[in-house]
């Protein structure tokens, strides 16, 4: 069973910010045409394994973008991103492949 939404373009990170010891990271993605949402995952671990995920709405416009906040110094943290859709019935969602990791280290 194929995914609509297919895999998702590689994250970026286009600015960061310093707030005392901690950062936050923008990140910015191409959008994918049939996309309800995005499930964002970050690890310390290339494994990603435990990770975090963040969900994400689906904006107009051609690319999507999240801060990431409380992020250490420090620190080297692997992201990746997948686009989902949601079903007919709303209760599960079509999810697509993760995105290729994008290291970033503060």
């Amino acid at each position: 069973n194929k995914s609509l939404v297919g895999r998702t373009d590689k994250p970026y990170g286009s600015s960061r910010k310093r707030k005392g010891k901690k950062y936050s990271l923008t990140l910015n993605w191409n959008k994918k045409k049939y996309a309800d949402g995005y499930e964002l995952r970050y690890s310390t671990k290339a494994s990603m394994s435990p990770a975090k995920s963040k969900f994400v709405s689906a904006k107009t416009g051609s690319t999507e973008k999240y801060v990431l906040k409380g992020l250490k110094t420090s620190k080297t943290y692997y992201i990746q991103v997948r686009a989902y859709r949601n079903t007919l019935d709303s209760s599960t969602k079509d999810y697509g492949k993760w995105s290729k990791t994008l290291k970033y280290s503060f």
